[in-house]
């Protein structure tokens, strides 16, 4: 995902410079909260980088609340155009997220479809992976979970929910708009 986020981010730069937009317009963004963003991702990546301090019971209820975090900062800035598509692909993933005990759905065979089969065994052996566990019957809203396969260009694509591609095109539209604010 993080490959994408660049990706959106330099298109829209580029875009935005074709359409003769200045950076220097990223100066007058007036962004509320901001800390919000980097407690959210910090707790993130505490909790998924493999030397998490939470106990287990903790990782799903400070999970949902990281993206509670960015739900609060998203509204807070809701009048900068684009922030409301952002906050509609996070709010797709808190939904699904909810209803499913604080796990993403995924689909194992998009897993192995974007060529991350230790990823796949993982999720088919144990039931989850990180933020994710594997769809079943008993999965609620799996079509918000993790199954659509995005190619990257080292071979192992991938693989995020239709809520992280809402939020890819409401980064793009953020900044190509924020450049050509005047």
């Amino acid at each position: 995902m993080i490959f994408w986020v660049v990706v959106a981010a330099l298109m829209a730069i580029l875009l935005g410079f074709l359409f003769k937009g200045k950076i220097e317009n990223f100066s007058r963004f007036r962004l509320r909260f901001w800390p919000l963003v980097f407690l959210s991702l910090g707790l993130q990546v505490l909790l998924y980088s493999g030397f998490s301090p939470f106990p287990e019971p903790w990782g799903p209820i400070l999970y949902l609340f990281s993206l509670l975090l960015l739900v609060l900062f998203l509204l807070g800035n809701l009048k900068i155009p684009g922030m409301a598509l952002i906050l509609v692909g996070v709010f797709l993933n808190f939904l699904v997220i909810i209803l499913n005990s604080g796990y993403m759905p995924a689909f194992a065979h998009a897993y192995y479809e974007a060529g991350r089969t230790e990823s796949a065994l993982t999720l088919e052996e144990k039931g989850f992976l990180n933020n994710v566990r594997v769809a079943n019957e008993s999965t609620r809203l799996n079509f918000l979970g993790d199954w659509i396969v995005l190619p990257q260009p080292w071979g192992i694509h991938a693989v995020i929910s239709p809520g992280d591609l809402v939020l890819l095109m409401g980064l793009f539209f953020v900044l190509f708009r924020g450049m050509l604010q005047s």
